[in-house]
């Protein structure tokens, strides 16, 4: 622990009390976002993770495998590209019960993503409705670009959280949390897994949502006639549970121009997040929609592909598999995989490079070709 630089952090925060935790954290994530934005972004999958950990520990020595590793080093180096995480490859990090090779997993990605994280999945798509909602208003010519408000760093791979407590007054409290999220801000993944150690990490039980999913998937196939039909189901489930989202935004967008709180009632409240939904279902398949809700928008597309092949089954793996094609495909330049997401990314109804110029690779001798540029 760097106490100079703790010490340094709450001498700054005393002697600029007016600024908000949301203000110092939202002004971090700017500033991050834009020298993520400025290089190539480069999203492995666990497969492509394990790989390259396993080249570091001498057990893979294949000539693609290992010069993939060496140009991907170069390239984080040379600060041409970053290969950042999400909160899916953090989770399956943890599964590894073997602590040493988890710890060479999470050193690995410290040095290739530099700290750098997607914001977990449901502080991402609140962004993208909060953003896309904004950009609507009149005088946002100058509005931030959504690609730099999405990054965060690993010690928040999860959301960022504030310690609390009723011992300090507010403005004493302001400053230990500023201070904190500082400190927090500059952790490493490999000093996490050491403190997490040997400890079960949190249950997610992705098969057990897969089985109940194709269920009811089966309860309604005779109802599905169409890809575009599959879509527009899975898309107005996932748009559904992040309408109180979008109501919440346009009132705090009318309470900031009129300013009047206005009470509302849970059913004018149920009315609204209708309308909304019936919108949103509505629009979301012009470019401009789906391009600023592209984490929803990509998902449902994933898992209307596996609805309208009655013949596959959804598993565990998929769901990791759907949210690591949400992070890469909307937010990267290259997304490492295997071959068969990126068969399922590529269908041509899914219509997904025409607006998400991802380049997918999945056969090591090309990701290292690639690397080699």
């Amino acid at each position: 622990m760097d106490t100079n630089a703790i010490r340094a952090s709450f001498d700054i925060h005393r002697a600029h009390p007016e600024v908000s935790i949301e203000k110092h954290v939202l002004s971090q994530r700017i500033k991050l976002g834009e020298s993520v934005m400025a290089r190539e972004r480069v999203y492995l999958d666990k497969c492509y993770w394990i790989i390259l950990r396993d080249v570091v520990l001498g057990r893979v020595s294949d000539p693609s495998s290992v010069a993939l590793l060496s140009s991907l080093r170069d390239r984080v180096q040379s600060k041409r590209s970053i290969c950042p995480i999400s909160e899916t490859v953090f989770i399956e990090l943890l599964k590894q019960a073997d602590l040493e090779t988890r710890r060479a997993t999470a050193k690995l990605i410290d040095e290739l993503c530099e700290g750098v994280t997607l914001l977990p999945h449901p502080d991402r798509v609140s962004i993208e409705i909060s953003h896309f909602l904004h950009s609507l208003g009149a005088g946002n010519s100058n509005f931030l670009p959504l690609e730099t408000l999405v990054w965060s760093k690993l010690s928040y791979v999860l959301g960022i959280q504030h310690p609390v407590s009723q011992l300090f007054p507010e403005d004493e409290q302001r400053v230990i949390q500023k201070a904190f999220f500082d400190h927090m801000w500059q952790f490493s993944l490999t000093e996490m897994v050491d403190i997490i150690g040997s400890e079960v990490p949190p249950h997610f039980d992705f098969e057990a949502v897969a089985n109940r999913m194709n269920e009811s998937s089966a309860l309604n196939a005779n109802n599905i006639i169409s890809f575009a039909q599959a879509y527009k189901a899975e898309i107005r489930g996932s748009l559904s549970l992040f309408m109180h989202v979008a109501r919440e935004v346009l009132e705090s967008m009318g309470t900031r121009q009129s300013d009047v709180t206005a009470e509302a009632s849970r059913e004018e409240h149920m009315v609204e997040e209708r309308q909304l939904l019936d919108y949103f279902c509505k629009n979301i398949r012009n470019d401009e929609v789906s391009v600023a809700l592209r984490t929803l928008h990509i998902g449902a597309l994933c898992h209307a592909a596996v609805r309208w092949d009655k013949q596959r089954k959804l598993t565990g793996n998929d769901l990791y598999d759907f949210h690591h094609a949400e992070a890469a495909v909307g937010y990267c330049d290259v997304f490492l995989t295997e071959r068969p997401l990126k068969t399922l990314i590529q269908q041509r109804h899914m219509k997904l490079q025409s607006n998400f110029p991802c380049r997918v690779i999945s056969a090591q001798v090309e990701a290292a070709e690639w690397a080699s540029t």
